[in-house]
């Protein structure tokens, strides 16, 4: 048997073990299945509960099998979003690049270099902003159209709600 509950805040683990010990017999007692016959009973009853952390998972045998698979996303994840960077940052210096002449024009005119830096970082800003807020718009879409896509069959009901969409 297996239940999941939540410390109290200040509650340490030593703590948490002691009260489960102290209310064991009680809490055994409450949730032995009436189908059991006398033997069963009494192998129920003869169960210890401990208090575990779930910190780290409780299911071994699913980070067994998965682990390697998702360190392996994490890496292509990884190395898309430096591959991504290295693009952005490519594409911006060849923008930067090809503007050498106006940056030139401004500066014969009479144009301070500090003004000309800010006009690139405030277009550079703008620019994070935009693909920031399409991103996350496209992000809080994104698990529902995921389930309704993996198994249209499914009757089950899944709520998704992540913090950042509300």
């Amino acid at each position: 048997m297996t239940i999941f509950a939540r410390r109290a805040a200040g509650i340490s683990d030593s703590q948490a073990l002691a009260s489960v010990a102290s209310s064991q017999a009680r809490l055994l007692e409450q949730s032995v299945p009436p189908r059991y016959n006398a033997i069963q009973r009494k192998d129920f009853l003869a169960q210890k509960l401990t208090a575990t952390p779930a910190r780290n998972g409780l299911d071994y045998f699913l980070r067994r099998r998965f682990g390697d698979i998702l360190y392996a996303i994490f890496g292509l994840s990884a190395t898309i979003l430096l591959m991504t960077c290295l693009n952005l940052i490519s594409l911006l210096l060849a923008r930067s690049v090809s503007r050498r002449h106006e940056v030139a024009v401004r500066l014969a005119i009479g144009a301070r270099p500090a003004h000309i830096a800010m006009l690139f970082i405030l277009e550079n800003t703008v620019l994070l902003f935009l693909g920031a807020v399409l991103g996350v718009s496209q992000d809080c879409g994104a698990p529902a159209r995921c389930l309704r896509t993996l198994d249209t069959c499914s009757r089950a009901s899944i709520s998704i709600s992540p913090s950042i969409c509300g």
